[in-house]
């Protein structure tokens, strides 16, 4: 490796005639001669900008970059991302300005104004200040005092929060509730028939779902990474290997966790995987890996350190994607306003609902792909989400949840493939001997769905008629639902059909209001 600096006083100017060059801990070179230095981060675009430091006195300006080009040298891109962008919090103070004004020793009333000044959520940020003024004082750079370094040795700066938003049951931050996710895996489901969103976002959406992992491990994902296990030649599984997230390796790739997927979602991803080799087929000279998710054009040349990246999304984007996903499949929150997602927001998602499931401490940990059960305790804290009593009235109060996935018709004759034979939807009652038609189904292919008519209202091929006796089937649905109560039965069962009944209950809505509107 090159001296970040050559042996120069810390007074003189970084603007040497050769670019000083460092390598960092990967093995990738980084150009320290200005003021950007662009560091090599696969996943994300880092800049560590130092006219925004605006730092004012030369000698603690080297100090600094002296440090940080230690630093680039010895931790992950993203680390030295965080040291400089929360260092700020201490080098805006009034001590740390009048230091540097006066070319005197940064006081410890530097880190007394910082932490006076943030909210005690954010006390941790100091973390990287302190670190900052201790190896600077180690090097023996002056304005930085060895009795200053031993008060910070002592300084109790706690621990960054952590499960704020899931103990909490944030709307918009914290783990999703039932009806949220029954909503979401109804659209994805409709979806994948209407092809109304890209493959690539529904393989967003179902992973995030499945997974629960970081959005830095979606970007990091290779086609070779979902492998098929057959039975002679017949698929019978699927495995997608994800490149485990913050286990101290040098590189994203150095190690994986393998999720055996439902076959709906591996075949969603096998179809995605073959779009991309009919899409994008392989070019001999391109040393650019192959992605899963992958951008719509590269971002390094084939001569960059980090060309195999080219065509995988950053983080960010993965993200982005997720949302735009989302938004297009129109689904409502708890709030009644459109669903916000993250990644982490799926990923307090998968834990909570194993909590519900009955999983265990030691299993929460192995499904979020923890090393210890240190974090784990939040999920256990929080009560389950399902709705205890839910009656008729409190259904069509959550009628405007429904994603209203089924199409209003006016009767069966002006129903698509009203006049075909067998494609009646029919509700059952047989505790009061009844067997009504409540609409028509527009499929044109073989239907698999055996629990008609109940699955059919999150079906986008559903035509419910108008004049159709859906309040029968609400009325049936609760009644099934108070046995469930009165039997005893777990949460999850007595709320098995709660997303059907909200989408019942969202049909009886919509036709009183089409009703409404018909009639002025």
């Amino acid at each position: 490796m090159k001296a970040v600096l050559p042996n120069k006083p810390l007074g003189q100017a970084l603007d040497l005639t050769e670019p000083p060059i460092i390598i960092d801990r990967r093995g990738y070179p980084v150009d320290i001669s200005g003021d950007r230095w662009e560091l090599n981060e696969p996943t994300s675009k880092i800049v560590l900008d130092w006219s925004v430091m605006a730092l004012r006195n030369l000698e603690i300006e080297n100090a600094f970059k002296r440090y940080f080009g230690w630093l680039i040298t010895a931790q992950s891109p993203v680390s030295v991302r965080n040291a400089f962008h929360f260092l700020p919090c201490f080098t805006q103070t009034a001590a740390f300005r009048a230091a540097e004004d006066t070319s005197s020793t940064i006081p410890y009333l530097a880190f007394s104004e910082a932490r006076a000044a943030l909210k005690k959520a954010d006390h941790w940020k100091l973390h990287y200040a302190r670190q900052v003024y201790r190896w600077c004082e180690a090097q023996g750079y002056p304005h930085f005092d060895f009795d200053v370094s031993c008060q910070l040795d002592d300084l109790v700066i706690g621990g960054n929060t952590k499960g704020q938003a899931v103990r909490s049951k944030n709307p918009n931050k914290g783990p999703l509730d039932a009806q949220e996710v029954a909503s979401l895996t109804n659209a994805l489901r409709a979806a994948r028939l209407t092809n109304s969103i890209p493959l690539a976002e529904q393989a967003l959406v179902w992973l995030a779902l499945s997974t629960g992992s970081n959005a830095i491990q979606y970007a990091c994902l290779r086609e070779e990474d979902l492998q098929e296990e057959k039975l002679g030649d017949e698929v019978v599984a699927y495995i997608l290997r994800i490149p485990r997230h913050k286990k101290g390796h040098v590189h994203h790739r150095a190690e994986f966790k393998e999720r055996r997927l439902t076959r709906f979602v591996g075949e969603l991803i096998a179809d995605l995987v073959a779009q991309n080799r009919a899409n994008y087929p392989d070019i001999e000279s391109s040393p650019a890996a192959r992605p899963i998710l992958r951008s719509s054009s590269p971002s390094y040349g084939h001569n960059q350190p980090l060309a195999e990246w080219a065509w995988h999304l950053k983080a960010s984007e993965v993200n982005k994607m997720l949302q735009r996903a989302v938004k297009q499949l129109g689904v409502l929150s708890r709030t009644g306003e459109p669903l916000h997602v993250t990644t982490r927001r799926f990923r307090y998602t998968l834990a909570t609902r194993a909590v519900d499931s009955g999983a265990s401490a030691y299993e929460v940990a192995d499904a979020l792909d923890h090393s210890d059960l240190q974090n784990v305790g939040v999920y256990f804290d929080v009560h389950s989400n399902i709705v205890e009593h839910l009656d008729q009235t409190m259904a069509l109060a959550l009628a405007p949840r429904a994603q209203a996935f089924a199409k209003l018709v006016e009767n069966e004759a002006s129903a698509i493939r009203g006049d075909v034979s067998g494609s009646r939807v029919y509700h059952g009652d047989r505790e009061r001997d009844l067997t009504e038609p409540v609409g028509t189904c527009g499929n044109h292919s073989f239907c698999n769905v055996s629990a008609a008519p109940l699955a059919c209202y999150t079906c986008p091929m559903f035509q419910p008629w108008m004049d159709g006796p859906h309040d029968l089937v609400l009325e049936s649905l609760l009644r099934r639902r108070e046995k469930s109560v009165e039997q005893g039965l777990n949460q999850k069962m007595i709320a098995m059909n709660d997303h059907v009944i909200i989408e019942v209950a969202g049909v009886i809505q919509r036709i009183a209001d089409k009703r409404a509107e018909q009639h002025g």
